[in-house]
């Protein structure tokens, strides 16, 4: 968790999924639910991608009360593990007919 800072970098990867993108600032220390107040806020926080930063505002949207800003990101965490965890989907590669090149 970062604090940001005027003036400091941002970094290059989302601090949630890794994904490289333009980054936003998430409170996590408050649970402002504007996203462009959010991104003010001063305090503890992560660096989101747009798609993690959407993703943690509509729950907090879906779940409000007090440190639902940190419960969001843990969800988000949780449903990220998950992923990477579950049971591997089935591979079914696709032949492609020669007469199509």
């Amino acid at each position: 968790m970062s604090t940001p800072v005027p003036g400091s970098a941002e970094p290059l990867n989302c601090e949630l999924c890794q994904r490289v993108s333009v980054l936003a600032f998430h409170a996590t220390g408050s649970d402002v639910l504007d996203r462009a107040a959010c991104r003010r806020t001063r305090g503890d926080g992560m660096w989101l991608c747009s798609i993690c930063e959407e993703g943690v505002h509509r729950w907090m949207a879906e779940h409000p009360g007090p440190g639902s800003s940190q419960a969001a990101v843990d969800e988000m965490v949780q449903r990220l593990l998950s992923l990477i965890d579950g049971t591997p989907r089935k591979y079914r590669r696709q032949r492609r007919d020669p007469a199509d090149s």
